[in-house]
C-alpha cells in the first residue's frame, strides 16, 4: 500500500486498474468507505493511519471491484480490542450490504464464533472437517461446572464416594458429566458436604474445543 496517497485517492486508482471508469471508482470508494464507517480519515495520508484503519483500506482494496468471493487472512491479528470489535461488525455485515462472500482464515477460533456461518478445518492439508458454526455451538461438552460455597475439599471428598473426581477449573470445580445422574449426585453430595450450591450447568462448547478435538 502506499503511504504517500489518502486512503481515496489508493482505492480510487485501485478501481481505475481493475477496468471501472473514473466516475465508477469514485463512486464506489466512498459507497464502500461510508460502510466502513471512515469518515475524514479517508482523505489522510495512509501512512498516518492506525494498524486499524489499515485494515479498513486493505478490505476495501479488496472490495472495490465487486467480487462475489472475498479471502481475508488473518484480518483481525494485530488489532487491539476495539478495533478488533470493529473489523469483525464490518466483516460480519458484508454478505448483507455487498452481497460478497467471505472466506476467513484465522487462528482465533473466538473470530469464527462470531462471524461465521460455516467452519472449515484443515490439518495437514486434509479436510478434518465443515459444519454449520451454529449447529455445532449447541452442542454440550462433558463437563459441569461448578461453583459451592463452604469446604471445596469436603465436596471433593464426598463427590469422590459416588466415584467422581472432581477438578479445578476457572473460577470453580469441573465434574465429568456421565448422565442426568450426575446432577443428582452433585447436590447429594453438597448436601452432605454442608456445602452450598451456587452454580451447576453444562459447561458449552466452545471453537477451542472443537478444534482441539477434531486435530487431536
Amino acid at each position: 500500500i502506499p503511504n504517500s496517497m489518502t486512503g481515496v485517492e489508493f482505492l480510487i486508482e485501485m478501481g481505475l486498474v481493475t477496468g471501472m471508469s473514473l466516475q465508477s471508482a469514485t463512486q464506489r470508494t466512498h459507497e464502500i468507505l461510508g460502510h466502513l464507517m471512515m469518515g475524514e480519515e479517508k482523505y489522510r495520508k495512509i501512512e498516518e493511519y492506525s494498524g486499524g484503519m489499515r485494515q479498513k483500506i486493505k478490505l476495501a482494496q479488496g472490495l472495490i471491484h465487486g467480487p462475489e468471493v472475498i479471502f481475508l487472512d488473518e484480518p483481525t491479528t494485530g488489532l487491539d480490542p476495539k478495533a478488533r470489535q470493529e473489523m469483525l461488525e464490518t466483516i460480519n455485515g458484508l454478505t448483507e450490504v455487498s452481497g460478497t462472500n467471505v472466506l476467513l482464515s484465522t487462528h482465533i477460533l473466538q473470530d469464527v464464533e462470531t462471524v461465521c456461518d460455516h467452519v472449515i478445518i484443515i490439518n495437514n492439508g486434509k479436510l478434518q472437517m465443515q459444519e454449520n458454526v451454529k449447529k455445532l455451538m449447541q452442542r454440550q461438552t462433558d463437563v459441569i461446572q461448578v461453583r459451592i460455597g463452604g469446604s471445596t475439599e469436603d465436596f471433593v471428598k464426598q463427590l469422590k464416594k459416588s466415584g467422581i473426581t472432581a477438578t479445578s477449573g476457572g473460577r470453580g470445580l469441573h465434574v465429568p458429566y456421565v448422565n442426568d445422574k450426575t446432577f443428582e449426585q452433585i447436590v447429594d453430595s453438597a448436601v452432605k458436604s454442608n456445602c452450598q450450591l451456587y452454580e451447576m450447568e453444562r459447561a458449552t462448547i466452545t471453537m477451542d474445543n472443537i478444534y482441539l478435538e477434531v486435530v487431536d
